[in-house]
């Protein structure tokens, strides 16, 4: 599948924002012989954080929160950071993920944490995770990490603050099947106290039409189930929508519009 020669050309909204030329420099194929080397992740037409910008970024520049915040489970967010950025009006909300971020997984080499997408409302944050995946992958596990290097340093900063989220069943194995979902989770509950909020959400968005692929294997769907039992529930809360639920809950909330479009365009070309 080809990859635009700008990536501006595959963005509906803001195309010219500094996030994404940043976004585009850092994240790229790379490889001797690849024909993509050099091109940004934004530039595939199945690009998940093109698609996360081409949904709630064009909600957001449409003044549609309360839409971001129907789709998701939330109230009306006050701010919306992607990858950890705010970009509407850069302040506390932002300076308060990156300070969190850089005291726990910037202690420590490797690359740190990049949520795809952070909601703060008045009583909530909720971290979303997005994914789309591809038909016919015989075992999807979108989100481990090997290694599971800082499950340590999580334990521990939980322990200083008092607070009980994961129970023991969460072993190392198990750390690297769901890393990326330990990791979203213990920074959705650390950002809730840090900012006086009462509920931590997690969100993982899937693509529903790649996720029965393969019946050998538990599909994304029960893994996140899985995963969800290993999390203390009055802690933080785990959902399971699809980006399926969010393209009707859009046209639910406004009917048919750009936003939902594209969504259904790249869903359709990720099958």
């Amino acid at each position: 599948m080809c990859c635009q020669l700008d990536y501006r050309e595959n963005l509906i909204v803001d195309a010219n924002n500094p996030v994404l030329a940043f976004k585009a420099t850092r994240d790229r194929y790379t490889g001797e012989g690849n024909p993509f080397a050099g091109r940004p992740y934004l530039a595939s037409p199945c690009s998940e954080d093109a698609l996360t910008w081409n949904v709630f970024r064009w909600l957001q520049a449409h003044g549609h929160e309360d839409v971001i915040g129907h789709c998701l489970g939330m109230e009306i967010p006050k701010a919306i950071l992607f990858w950890g950025f705010d970009c509407q009006s850069p302040g506390e909300y932002q300076f308060a993920l990156g300070e969190l971020i850089r005291s726990v997984d910037g202690v420590r080499r490797g690359q740190v944490t990049e949520p795809d997408l952070v909601l703060i409302g008045p009583k909530t944050v909720l971290f979303v995770e997005c994914k789309l995946g591809r038909a016919g992958q015989p075992l999807y596990q979108p989100w481990s990490g090997k290694g599971a290097k800082r499950l340590g340093d999580y334990r521990e900063q939980l322990d200083r603050a008092r607070i009980e989220l994961f129970g023991p069943a969460l072993e190392q194995t198990k750390a690297e099947c769901y890393y990326q979902l330990v990791r979203n989770t213990f920074y959705a509950v650390m950002l809730a106290r840090a900012l006086e909020r009462q509920n931590a959400v997690v969100t993982a968005l899937l693509n529903a039409d790649n996720t029965d692929c393969n019946r050998r294997y538990a599909t994304p769907r029960e893994q996140l189930a899985a995963f969800r039992e290993l999390v203390r529930s009055d802690a933080c809360q785990v959902r399971l929508p699809t980006w399926q639920d969010v393209t009707e809950r859009i046209e639910q909330q406004i009917g048919v519009c750009q936003a939902s479009v594209r969504l259904r365009q790249t869903l359709e070309g990720c099958r």
